[in-house]
């Protein structure tokens, strides 16, 4: 695909409106069937360098939400003549995927790698959709307790309002925010690291949702009906839960167990005048470390004071650390040992909170040596333990880095375990 193929190209902008009746504040619920919203778009330029599979498609843009809103922005693909948008491969989108609109016009740029993703097309046939969509945030109410039929679910185009300061969104109802699509380097050539981590190009082809904080004790009782935790609080994160009883159920060729969480959630939580489910689960380990570094490819996402010793057997405390997460050096007051009330550090630049530190999380991944290079990457086929991922309150600020990895048996269990929700959106 050239620049003569590319003058081909038919680029059709979406630009439907929301619920009818919405307020006109930053912030609203948004149907979630609905896949378009009111930013304004407009294509300025395509162009195209490369041939083969090294064809690079760049497509200039200019976006303008009087609403203040944040939107995903992603690219589609019809192969027949825009009769019909059906599911072609995106898998390799950069750029500006992630924008918040104003009353003024405002430039943006995506790529896409379509020789690699789409190769050998014809420009008679081939035509382009650039689309918004403004469902940042998904809301699971589960007040209604473990005897429920169902959980609402309601999607939002910013963060709810007073989110850290509302206890409710610790207790009662579960927040996941989207990550966009993207590539990133996942692991560490650190000397003393590479071996369990080894740095290596990932892309994740498709948008996903990652729960803001770490499951509660409480939003664990709300859906499963009892506590497990050996450090009580109803809104510190729930332990002592494994693998199975969290998920349970094969991967990835299968679904959760029924009467695990995700399946109790998966079978309650639901679209308002809907029947349809959404497949709520544990994050992929690549997924997992793409949230955790939020477009930093540090240890923390902070950086480290000058001169601050940075090798990993002098880093048992860490002054960047500090901010972010609760860890060995800030957890063992004897009066008040354990894992802590979830949000109450300093979130990521993408909204997260506790991603270093307070509990490992659960993966779905069975843990396995990393592949060199790898598109929606899904673990090791050697079945035998699962990884979990962001150390705890137990452990030395070297083992709550980005890249740190550590693995059990589906059946452990332990004081400093817990996880969080994730989604990869069918809609």
């Amino acid at each position: 695909m050239n620049r003569a193929i590319l003058s081909g190209l038919l680029l059709i902008l979406v630009a439907n409106s929301v619920l009818a009746g919405a307020m006109q504040s930053p912030w609203h619920p948004i149907t979630l069937s609905t896949r378009s919203v009111p930013m304004k778009l407009r294509i300025i330029e395509v162009t195209s360098d490369g041939i083969g599979e090294e064809t690079l498609v760049t497509i200039a843009f200019e976006f303008r939400d009087a609403r203040g809103a944040q939107m995903a922005i992603g690219l589609e693909v019809s192969g027949n003549n825009g009769a019909e948008f059906i599911k072609v491969p995106v898998a390799t989108l950069n750029g500006d995927l992630m924008v918040r609109g104003g009353k003024e016009w405002t430039a943006g740029e995506i790529s896409w790698l379509a020789g690699a993703d789409w190769p050998n097309q014809h420009a008679t046939q081939l035509k382009l959709r650039l689309v918004a969509d403004d469902r940042m945030y998904l809301v699971v109410d589960v007040a209604e307790g473990p005897d429920a039929r169902a959980y609402p679910v309601i999607a939002y185009n910013s963060a709810p309002p007073d989110l850290g300061g509302n206890d409710e969104y610790r207790k009662t109802k579960i927040v996941l925010r989207r990550m966009a699509k993207g590539r990133f380097i996942m692991g560490d050539d650190d000397a003393e690291t590479q071996l369990k981590a080894p740095a290596h190009n990932v892309v994740l082809s498709k948008d996903y949702y990652m729960g803001v904080y770490e499951v509660t004790q409480r939003q664990w009782e709300r859906v499963m009906g009892s506590t497990p935790a050996k450090h009580a609080g109803e809104m510190r994160p729930v332990d002592s839960v494994d693998w199975n009883l969290i998920r349970g159920g094969t991967w990835p060729s299968g679904h959760p167990a029924v009467v695990s969480f995700m399946g109790v959630l998966r079978a309650k939580a639901r679209i308002p005048n809907s029947s349809a489910s959404l497949p709520f689960d544990l994050p992929t380990e690549a997924q997992w470390e793409y949230a955790c570094r939020a477009g930093t490819s540090k240890d923390f996402h902070l950086p480290r004071p000058q001169g601050t010793d940075c090798s990993a057997k002098a880093n048992d405390a860490d002054p960047a650390l500090e901010p972010l997460g609760w860890y060995v050096a800030n957890c063992m007051d004897p009066e008040n040992r354990g894992h802590r009330v979830v949000g109450r550090k300093i979130g990521n630049a993408w909204g997260l909170y506790d991603m270093h530190g307070n509990v490992y999380e659960w993966c779905l991944d069975w843990y396995g040596n990393y592949e060199t290079k790898a598109v929606d990457p899904v673990g090791s086929t050697i079945q035998m333990y699962r990884v979990f991922r962001g150390g705890s309150w137990f452990d030395q600020a070297r083992d709550c880095v980005a890249s740190s990895r550590k693995n059990n048996t589906p059946d452990f269990l332990s004081q400093d375990l817990g996880f969080r929700v994730s989604l990869v959106p069918t809609w």
